[in-house]
């Protein structure tokens, strides 16, 4: 999803009015300016401050901005350590107290930014008892400190992965993000920047609109080259995939509206439909940005940045009503929402496991990603860091696990040539399988090559909890979600009769991943004359 960029007027009022403005919140507005702005300006940049200190090597403030353009640029990072010592040093007097803080916690997060969190602290530590008597500035200090110490903590105790590429034949050289999956892992859809999505008009960057692309997976595993998935939905200006059904037939898009809004699209008789705003239970006169539908289709996790909530964008949730309207939302409340924002909620086909992005918590970066739980009792326990290196010193969002939540697709800009990014499947090798199993069943019409509209009731034979899932008109094949140990009664009504009946029982352990279910017809009383 396209990030807001913060307005030229605030970059250049810290690009180039630097440290010597005299409000303490500049600190503050020097990490709103790094959050939201894309790194082209700090790059161009470059070139004109190293003239510049040739001609002038002591020149606080032209070190200190150096400092800040490579800091922001991709693979530089480290680089900028030289020029905050340097500002840090030339500013050290009464007169320039504004430039000598700016200096010393930009240097720190240099440090942190290079993984040298000891003398990001140390650091730290040294500025906090300079600017002790003033509470804006400790609050900041003090909560880079807590991102050092966690970032510490996390890099310590590596998790084991493996990352692939998916390759030049999805990947192209503009930006790719956001995926999105079928629970069957037969349907790839993500965002991209490339051409031949709905306009060949570039901007002054050279980028394309954001558009929805769509891969198939083929008989022998691999994905087909990506298309562009229709005019309905792509148009010329932004939409982001940002959500999808288990059965990959419901997509959630985002749109750059007025306000920033979430629409709905299904897939029906071999194309997607014209997206739908969403109701007001959902979209607002602010910000919703992101949203995931749990396995049953009953509930909806999104995100606002509505009046009433924890601080910036918070994580809600809405259910499903009888007349198939998303109901009033709720808050998840303090263990996943923070005063800062919360980005890219998915939940897990297993229905009680969420994952998402936050500014909170005890973060590494910007954004990292979290994961909880949802107990028994339907509160959420405290949200955990999903740990270093997949959680980096950038933002880390929109992270998408598989059913078996052993594998994650994920959109990254972790090659160093590259300041774009790309999307790649995460193997996770010591997390352990999660308990339910993706079914897979089909219909056919033996009189007629379309099959007829089908009600397909899935119900828990223990808690009588039911719900309906349809066939896929192109395939054939209709997707449920099993948990081990469960039984389930499976109906297939047809125009109003039931055709089929059947009781699937699911081992308590070990489960295949994936299991074929039966091939059901769907005419079976007609003699097709």
């Amino acid at each position: 999803m396209k990030l807001k960029v913060i307005s030229l007027i605030a970059i250049l009022f810290v690009l180039f009015q630097g440290c010597s403005v005299l409000k303490n919140s500049n600190l503050e507005m020097v990490q709103l300016t790094e959050d939201f702005i894309e790194g082209d300006i700090f790059a161009e940049s470059i070139d004109f401050y190293e003239r510049s200190l040739i001609d002038n090597p002591n020149d606080a403030d032209a070190s200190y901005k150096m400092g800040f353009a490579l800091l922001n640029t991709k693979g530089r990072e480290k680089e900028s350590i030289q020029y905050f010592k340097k500002a840090k040093e030339l500013s050290n007097t009464k007169k320039a107290r504004g430039k000598y803080i700016e200096s010393s916690f930009q240097l720190a997060r240099a440090y942190k930014a290079a993984y040298l969190f000891d003398d990001a602290l140390a650091e730290l530590s040294n500025l906090k008892a300079y600017v002790e008597k003033d509470e804006l500035l400790s609050t900041i200090v003090d909560r880079e400190i807590m991102k050092c110490e966690s970032g510490k903590r996390l890099f310590k105790n590596k998790i084991n992965f493996t990352i692939t590429n998916l390759g030049d034949s999805i990947n192209s050289k503009y930006q790719d993000h956001s995926p999105v999956i079928s629970a069957d892992e037969s349907l790839l859809i993500f965002t991209s920047r490339r051409p031949n999505g709905w306009t060949e008009e570039i901007d002054e960057d050279g980028n394309y609109n954001e558009d929805i692309f769509y891969c198939e997976k083929k008989e022998d595993g691999t994905w087909s080259k990506p298309k562009s998935i229709g005019l309905n939905i792509n148009t010329k200006k932004h939409e982001a995939s940002i959500g999808l059904s288990i059965d990959g037939q419901q997509l959630f898009i985002y749109k750059d509206d007025d306000y920033g809004s979430i629409y709905t699209s299904f897939y029906e008789k071999g194309e997607w439909s014209k997206p739908q705003k969403l109701g007001p239970n959902i979209n607002t006169s602010e910000r919703e940005t992101h949203a995931s539908l749990s396995a049953d289709g009953k509930l909806l996790y999104f995100t606002s940045d509505r009046p009433g909530g924890f601080g910036g964008l918070d994580i809600y949730v809405s259910e499903k009503l009888k007349n198939g309207v998303w109901g009033p939302a709720r808050n998840l409340g303090n263990a996943i929402n923070t005063k800062y924002n919360e980005e890219g909620p998915f939940i897990h086909p297993d229905g009680k496991t969420l994952y998402f992005s936050s500014k909170g918590h005890e973060n590494l970066g910007g954004y990292d990603i979290f994961k909880s739980t949802k107990t028994e009792f339907g509160t959420w326990t405290k949200a955990e860091n999903i740990g270093y290196p997949i959680n980096t010193i950038g933002n880390d969002v929109f992270y998408v696990p598989t059913a078996d939540g052993q594998r994650a697709y994920y959109s990254s800009a972790r090659s160093k040539d590259s300041k774009d990014n790309d999307l790649y499947l995460i193997t996770l090798d010591s997390v352990k399988r999660s308990d339910i199993t993706v079914m897979i069943g089909k219909v056919f019409a033996k009189c007629s090559a379309e099959i007829p509209n089908a009600s397909i009731t899935i119900k828990d034979t223990e808690t009588q909890e039911s719900y309906n899932v349809k066939p896929n008109h192109k395939n054939k094949r209709f997707i449920f979600i099993a948990k081990w140990g469960k039984t389930y009664k499976i109906a297939v009504k047809v125009n109003g009769e039931y055709v089929f009946t059947d009781k699937l029982t699911i081992p308590v352990d070990n489960a295949p991943k994936m299991m074929k279910y039966k091939t059901i017809r769907l005419d079976p009383d007609s003699n097709c004359e």
